[in-house]
């Protein structure tokens, strides 16, 4: 059970075993230390990440600023448009009104939405678009209606919307192949309005966020009275200045990219899944439907990726991930699980070039599953066995970030050894110098880098209170830091 006491999170002695775990802590370090020096050397502004096991949120942490201007800092605690994060939410919707029995998937769409028609279809003889046709992204439907909210963010209302329509024409036939596209969950949005009979923010705030304990989790058209909003930000141009962005009402497009939430309320969101999803357990939908929607319903012809019913299906070697990204107008989320060891990511960024998504090579939800995630397999499998923790030399006093006049360094323990890592590398574990107790304050700094100074001692230097300030190897002196 995870407790907060005056915004501090207080952990259990399971989820603290993880987190202590020798390898865990020293991976969670050098991700950490990665993203700050993001935010240093390309300006990033902030992020707010965290990791789900079961039913607690084992580690999370915020970075950098919601707001650069300000100097805000991003907390767990910090709100961010959620973009197509919602549509999650708008298919849950779905699924809940297909197990009452009010839709069927294979519905035609104009059985509810007469006006879809209004899109050209220049293909003869095909069938018609149904509701799992728009849950799959299998429609051939255009990606966004007639509007350029890519200049003002300013994105239609519904009849606005819909008067478009008649000037566009569908791309593909249906069922032919998977083409994202926003306007199809817009009028999911808009079924699940007029077969409820109440409007899609209320059912979704009454139906999933309210059952969920969400309070945290609002729609766009309310987003001028939030506190702890965070500030969007463009992506960085060379000599400028980052855009910034204010969230605006999405109108039409709101089930398709209107959420706004926090770290702590997604956790939540994280845990109900895994809380239901191999039971038959009805909390907001049925287990059975979570499985469902969370089985690959659309195979990419590469067979690596899938589609299921609001979710992404991802094979990354070796895990099998369910996960959902999101991007508008200065944010980008990802929320990714591994349905398998019941592990969740969830990463909030308020900056357009943030890349954050699972099935991207080098993005942030990535490297936290190359680095974090099979640590932390490992440590929950030494608790189920009851393996005790070995104990090593605590070297934390000599732990920390380091510059000299060329290089950053940072200096982490890893089980009775000290570790220098760079920081700016794009995988800082693609090259791991270690360092090999000789004295108080000399250690043997060995490399497989045979043009560096390996098998030379590296000499630590105190001040005067016996804290350490530099080190010393051949004749680069790095100071220590507290930030980059």
């Amino acid at each position: 059970m995870i407790v907060l006491l005056n915004n501090i999170i207080v952990l259990n002695a399971q989820t603290i075993s993880i987190i202590n775990d020798w390898d865990v802590s020293f991976k969670l370090k050098v991700f950490e230390c990665w993203i700050e020096s993001k935010i240093a050397y390309e300006d990033w502004p902030g992020l707010s990440i965290g990791i789900v096991y079961d039913q607690e949120l084992i580690w999370s942490k915020g970075f950098g600023y919601a707001n650069m201007e300000k100097k805000i800092p991003s907390t767990v605690y910090t709100k961010y448009l959620l973009a197509s994060n919602t549509k999650q939410f708008t298919a849950i919707a779905i699924m809940q009104l297909r197990d009452a029995g009010k839709i069927d998937l294979n519905d035609p769409v104009e059985k509810y939405l007469p006006w879809i028609n209004e899109i050209k279809q220049p293909f003869n003889n095909v069938p018609k678009i149904t509701i799992r046709n728009l849950l799959t992204h299998t429609s051939g439907l255009p990606m966004d209606g007639l509007y350029l909210y890519c200049d003002d963010c300013i994105l239609p209302a519904l009849n606005e919307l819909i008067e478009k329509l008649k000037y566009q024409t569908a791309a593909y036939p249906p069922e032919t192949r998977w083409k994202y596209s926003n306007l199809e969950f817009a009028m999911l949005g808009e079924i699940v309005s007029k077969v409820s009979g109440i409007p899609y923010t209320n059912y979704i705030k009454k139906y999933i966020l309210d059952p969920l304990n969400m309070t945290e989790t609002y729609i766009s058209d309310t987003a001028l009275i939030l506190n702890d909003l965070a500030i969007g930000y463009g992506r960085k141009m060379p000599g400028n200045k980052r855009a910034t962005f204010t969230i605006s009402d999405l109108n039409a497009l709101t089930p398709a990219a209107g959420l706004i939430s926090s770290l702590m309320d997604l956790s939540k969101y994280v845990k109900w899944q895994f809380r239901i999803r191999d039971t038959d357990r009805l909390e907001i939908i049925k287990g059975s439907t979570l499985r469902e929607m969370q089985n690959i319903q659309w195979l990419d012809p590469g067979w690596k990726m899938g589609w299921g019913y609001g979710f992404l299906l991802t094979y990354k070697d070796p895990f099998y991930i369910v996960n959902h990204g999101g991007h508008w107008k200065g944010f980008r989320t990802e929320i990714a699980t591994m349905k398998n060891y019941k592990i969740g990511i969830i990463c909030l960024a308020n900056a357009d070039d943030i890349i954050l998504y699972a099935d991207l090579p080098l993005s942030v939800t990535s490297n936290i599953f190359e680095w974090v995630i099979p640590e932390i397999i490992s440590a929950i499998k030494k608790g189920e066995l009851n393996l005790k923790q070995d104990n090593f030399p605590d070297y934390s006093k000599y732990e920390g970030k380091y510059r000299s006049m060329d290089n950053d360094r940072i200096i982490i323990s890893r089980k009775g050894e000290l570790v220098l890592i760079d920081p700016r590398s794009s995988n800082p574990l693609s090259s791991v110098d270690t360092l090999k107790f000789v004295s108080d304050s000399n250690f043997l700094f060995e490399s497989e880098d045979g043009f560096s100074n390996t098998g030379e001692i590296l000499t630590f230097h105190k001040n005067d209170k016996g804290e350490i300030e530099s080190y010393l190897l051949g004749e680069d002196v790095y100071k220590k830091i507290s930030n980059w």
